[in-house]
């Protein structure tokens, strides 16, 4: 072992645990696994860490989740953490948010301001503070923002547009994940989860808008797909259907 590798002693003892069950003896997980009863044994009294693969092959022929093993889940196969599931009940949205992050993915909410062009043209100096830089860069380059007013509104009346939020209006509501995961409406009650329209001079828009939200979905760390608030309610009906949820269940949907 190295003097700089950090043992989880849990892993061990989940070994240990997950050996017995399955009536295998390391002897017998060693000849169907390319690792030898010493570094089996190793990894079961806390000896030597378990690697992320050696956890993938272990898990496979033990039958159980990787994550597991290596201590970064408390439920032991995909069957038993849907149970758990069902017993909370998928309208708990940090159980459902949870669940997602067990099999590697993650939501991120993404609050989003629609307007017509001319009311965001108007009010561009207050807004950009509170706009995505990115996203207000890309509407400037679909847009003429140099033209007069005059021009602009004869160029763009009725037109509206959709642009990311990076902070939230004053006085108006915003969804940050935390939120999320508390289960938190932080808008307006409406037919929706989390949509309604907001009027009045206490905003800095005094015109009508609408703050709505959308989700980006992160796989290892990249943007696979991206989700509307109906979406995750289908999202969460998809996670009720399968008794066993994979990641292709999921993102083809």
């Amino acid at each position: 072992m190295k003097k700089s590798e950090k043992i989880n002693p849990i892993q061990g003892k989940r070994l240990k645990e997950c050996i017995k069950d399955s009536k295998l003896t390391q002897k017998e997980l060693s000849k169907i696994t390319p690792y030898t009863v010493q570094h089996i044994n190793n990894i079961a009294n806390s000896r030597r860490s378990m690697t992320r693969e050696a956890a993938h092959i272990f898990a496979e022929k033990l039958h159980v989740d990787e994550d597991y093993l290596l201590g970064a889940s408390e439920y032991k196969t995909s069957e038993e953490m849907h149970s758990f599931l069902k017993s909370k009940g998928m309208r708990n949205m940090s159980v459902v948010l949870n669940y997602v992050e067990s099999i590697g993915l993650k939501f991120k909410p993404i609050n989003s301001l629609y307007c017509s062009l001319t009311t965001l043209y108007k009010n561009i100096d207050h807004l950009t503070p509170f706009i995505d830089p990115s996203s207000l860069e890309q509407l400037k380059q679909e847009y003429d923002f140099t033209l007069d007013l005059k021009n602009f509104y004869k160029k763009y009346f009725s037109q509206y547009c959709t642009i990311k939020l990076s902070a939230p209006l004053p006085n108006t509501p915003f969804l940050r994940t935390d939120d999320l995961i508390k289960g938190a409406r932080t808008l307006p009650p409406s037919d929706s989860l989390w949509d309604d329209i907001y009027i009045g001079p206490k905003n800095i828009i005094k015109e009508n808008y609408d703050i709505s939200i959308y989700f980006e979905v992160y796989y290892k760390g990249n943007l696979v797909k991206t989700i509307s608030e109906q979406g995750l309610q289908n999202f969460i009906k998809i996670l009720d259907s399968y008794t066993i949820c994979t990641i292709e269940n999921l993102l083809l949907k």
